[in-house]
């Protein structure tokens, strides 16, 4: 289980929470750097656990930091960090989501 609960959230995290679950997990969290992304996100899986499988995409000087938060506070998940480009990984091509 999580070492932060959800009720020791902030209420903007908890609102921040509510809103991606209402939108089915296709929402894009703005949030100040420091505000709690990554424990937004790994909260709303740990809610919604049908919302998984979960793509992060963030800079790669963020990679190794999301993967142990992700650790930490859900260690039982499978993570996976990807390097290079799409090709490497046998991705194609990348479709617009429009």
């Amino acid at each position: 289980m999580s070492i932060i609960t959800y009720d020791k959230l902030y209420a903007y995290q908890k609102r921040a929470l509510e809103f991606i679950a209402k939108k089915k997990g296709k929402a894009l969290i703005h949030i100040v750097p420091g505000g709690g992304k990554t424990l937004i996100s790994i909260h709303l899986v740990l809610k919604y656990p049908a919302l998984m499988p979960v793509l992060i995409c963030c800079p790669s000087s963020l990679k190794l930091q999301w993967k142990y938060e992700i650790d930490k506070y859900f260690p039982d998940c499978k993570t996976i960090i990807l390097n290079g480009s799409p090709s490497i990984h046998g991705i194609s091509e990348l479709h617009d989501a429009n």
